[in-house]
């Protein structure tokens, strides 16, 4: 009987961890991203990335004026739950992403690939990106910040 009981509660316990494993997992896929610092305004407002067809997730924000910015991305817009830069996981205070922008005018694009972010900067004059749009949902922020999505 104890060999029983035991066998039960060995293979109770063995579903307990699978079923947490898989709740796990399903929250780990509703996390959001998000960037946050000067390059979109200011320390306390998130900017959500968009995710993309190959499993990243990005942002464009337009009409960027010259100068040095710092953001950081973050996870489900808290400080506590997981934060990235360029070089990747950056919690713990670890350093902000920097980023120049050369000419009034530029987009800067930030992509995050779930480990760490990756920032391109076209100046205002530059041709169409080689994604075609089709391809790519974007949320894109004007100079005052404002955002919509397309």
């Amino acid at each position: 009987m104890k060999k029983i009981a035991k066998r039960v509660i060995t293979a109770v316990l063995a579903m307990a961890m699978v079923i947490g494993m898989m709740a796990m997992t399903a929250f780990a896929a509703d996390d959001t991203y998000s960037v946050i610092g000067s390059i979109n305004g200011n320390w306390d407002k998130d900017t959500d990335l968009v995710k993309q067809a190959d499993g990243t997730y990005s942002v464009d924000i337009t009409d960027v004026k010259a100068g040095s910015y710092e953001f950081k991305i973050r996870t489900n817009h808290a400080w506590d739950n997981g934060e990235y830069n360029l070089e990747g996981d950056a919690s713990s205070g670890g350093a902000n992403a920097k980023v120049d922008v050369a000419k009034d005018g530029a987009t800067v694009t930030i992509t995050f690939d779930g480990t760490k972010a990756t920032v391109t900067v076209k100046e205002a004059s530059a041709a169409a990106p080689a994604t075609p749009a089709a391809d790519r949902k974007s949320t894109r922020l004007n100079s005052s910040h404002d955002q919509s999505s397309y």
